[in-house]
């Protein structure tokens, strides 16, 4: 391995349920060796570690959803603030669903973070501070079908053929 100064980890969507992938614990993030890099607004939603910090330093981590909190170890320095540790399955519209539910505690529960304009799905992030990859935006959910269609049933006209599909 080797290091990466500057970098920019943003508007992520990690999500591993299995204890351990490919023989190594089940990590969303890790930094090893990093330098200056920033890590905001990603949802990580693994069964081991969600962000692993190592022999590293300037490291900002900011607004991020996990289901485990972060971990730093060797050292490293980081600032952190925003971030929700123990997220739910309540927090999202579905399990392996990185949008969040009405009633998600992340809505608003970040702080600011100006170099983060749009979210996972190119939404802006419009004033509020949501932790994780999605801004949830009221009104722009999928509707739900709820007006019942109409139907016209007519008969052929001067001895047309209805074809038959």
């Amino acid at each position: 391995g080797g290091s990466h100064p500057g970098g920019v980890i943003r508007n992520n969507f990690i999500y591993a349920p299995q204890t351990r992938l490919y023989g190594q614990g089940s990590t969303g993030i890790e930094l090893a060796g990093a330098t200056n890099t920033v890590v905001y607004h990603n949802t990580i939603r693994v069964a081991a570690a969600s962000i692993d910090v190592w022999i590293s330093s300037g490291i900002r981590v900011f607004n991020n959803l996990l289901n485990v909190a972060e971990h730093r170890r060797d050292g490293s320095s980081w600032t952190v603030g925003g971030n929700l540790g123990d997220a739910r399955d309540a927090d999202f519209s579905a399990p392996s669903d990185v949008h969040l539910a009405s009633g998600s505690r992340a809505i608003g529960a970040g702080v600011s973070v100006p170099d983060v304009l749009m979210d996972i799905d190119d939404q802006p992030r419009n004033g509020r501070f949501d932790v994780g990859a999605d801004h949830f935006a009221s009104g722009t959910q999928e509707p739900s079908d709820t007006i019942a269609p109409t139907v016209t049933i007519a008969s052929p006209v001067n001895g047309a053929v209805v074809p038959r599909f």
